[in-house]
């Protein structure tokens, strides 16, 4: 297996789509794509029948406001870690999916 030769620093991405089921396919797609691309996906989020817990355009509904700012922390703390202890993150997306977190070969101590 060949891995991704870093030339700049390794990015960092988070996934969130918003639907009736909340996108658990396009999801998974999306980080399937991003990763052979060498993106390193740290955090996911899908949110079912958005429209049902917005007002104005705000969502309102206290348990997806607070997965929202869980999703965003994540992608902090992400870029905090040290390269092995991120790595470890990717796999937690990745590997379900069959991808081999090995492809990434030797990420950069600190992401963009």
């Amino acid at each position: 297996m060949r891995s991704i030769g870093w030339s700049g620093r390794a990015r960092c991405i988070t996934n969130s789509l918003v639907g009736t089921t909340g996108g658990v396919f396009a999801r998974e797609q999306l980080i399937r794509t991003l990763s052979w691309q060498g993106a390193l996906t740290v955090a996911d989020l899908g949110s079912e029948m958005p429209r049902a817990k917005m007002d104005d355009g705000e969502f309102t509904d206290a348990a997806t406001v607070a997965a929202i700012k869980a999703w965003v922390a994540d992608v902090v703390i992400a870029n905090r870690l040290t390269p092995e202890k991120r790595l470890a993150r990717v796999a937690e997306f990745v590997t379900p999916l069959g991808i081999d977190v090995a492809r990434f070969g030797d990420i950069p101590a600190r992401s963009a």
